[in-house]
């Protein structure tokens, strides 16, 4: 059975996988590709930080506000895409979101 977890508040965290098969995909996170405007894609590569030299990237880091996962770089949001991984896009108001996805 899945356990949930609320998303910290107010704090920037990774979006990485609670459990891998393997040893080397354990620092695997969500990043971001080519991200200039919107429609940017999400891909997953290895977590970068202080422990390989390399400060914290902004492009891997989210935050949780008003039901939307936000990159701290970009400050696009995160929107699954059918069938694919995800896609980011500018944030619009709760209630167009909820116009524009029914």
């Amino acid at each position: 059975m899945a356990e949930f977890l609320e998303f910290p508040k107010g704090d920037d965290f990774y979006i990485k996988s609670a459990t891998s098969p393997s040893v080397s995909s354990q620092n695997l996170v969500f990043d971001i590709e080519d991200a200039i405007n919107d429609q940017a894609k999400v891909i997953i590569a290895q977590q970068r930080n202080k422990r390989n030299n390399i400060e914290h990237d902004s492009y891997q880091l989210w935050h949780y506000e008003n039901g939307f996962l936000i990159n701290k770089q970009t400050l696009l949001y995160l929107e699954p895409e059918s069938g694919r991984l995800s896609l980011l896009w500018a944030r619009k108001s709760l209630y167009l979101f909820h116009a524009l996805h029914q």
